[in-house]
């Protein structure tokens, strides 16, 4: 199997994972999200993709991009996957309302002016 390396692959896996974080949330109060495991879980994972996926696009690029916050993006993920047992989903909850919708835009510029 062949897996493609470049790094604007990562970035298209990026937008999925917030695309998929936004449809699974989509809809839920804090409350029900919190009550909804499956949906937690569901979200916890996609965060952990963009945090790797963020490992993958060169420092250069991101130096371009300063407007994406490149190493929190990173360090959520080193949270959910280490300190998995201090996860507060009132910071989820928040990160989804307020944080990923500003990202979709230059995202997608990243990738258009990088085709």
């Amino acid at each position: 199997m062949s897996v493609d390396r470049r790094w604007q692959v990562r970035i298209e896996h990026i937008l999925e994972a917030i695309g998929k974080i936004q449809r699974y949330s989509g809809g839920l109060t804090e409350d029900t999200f919190v009550g909804q495991s499956m949906a937690v879980d569901a979200v916890i994972r996609n965060f952990q993709v963009i945090g790797e996926a963020v490992r993958h696009v060169p420092d250069e690029v991101q130096a371009r991009y300063p407007e994406v916050p490149w190493s929190l993006m990173q360090g959520m993920r080193h949270i959910l996957v280490h300190d998995y047992y201090a996860v507060k989903l009132d910071v989820v909850w928040r990160t989804i309302q307020q944080s990923l919708p500003p990202l979709l835009e230059p995202l997608r510029r990243i990738l258009n002016e990088n085709p």
